[in-house]
């Protein structure tokens, strides 16, 4: 996470120049002093403004390699695997079985499923009774 903040500090700083530079070429190109301008002097600044995103370039470079840094998953710590949570003990208990036959030649099922519904503590089983010997 603080890694991250500091990605974004350092964008920040960028993101506010390249917007300097948008600005300054969009007046260079479509502004009132461009009609007077002659074009050698509007290539001089044309060169200048290509100069500035050049180094902005490098600094964005710069900045996605950082980025592919903490996105590598090889460097990534793997989390511990989370335990699984049992139900409050002081909820109801509702229990249901329903049973009923299975197809031939399928084996005998047995599917318990664990729910909270409505603040009751809900386990259903599914018993599969096979009708061949």
């Amino acid at each position: 996470m603080a890694e991250k903040t500091l990605l974004i500090a350092d964008l920040k700083p960028l993101v506010a120049k390249l917007e300097g530079q948008v600005a300054q070429h969009k007046r260079a190109m479509f502004g009132p002093k461009s009609e007077k301008l002659a074009p050698a002097q509007l290539q001089l600044a044309l060169e200048d403004i290509e100069t500035a995103i050049a180094e902005t370039r490098e600094e964005i470079a710069k900045v996605e390699d950082k980025i592919d840094n903490l996105d590598d998953p090889e460097k990534k710590v793997p989390r511990e695997p989370r335990k699984p949570r049992a139900l409050p003990e002081n909820l109801p208990r509702l229990e249901r079985v329903i049973e009923g036959d299975i197809e031939a030649g399928a084996q005998p099922l047995a599917v318990i499923k664990v729910c909270n519904v409505d603040k009751t503590a809900l386990r259903i089983s599914r018993r599969n009774v096979c009708s061949q010997p």
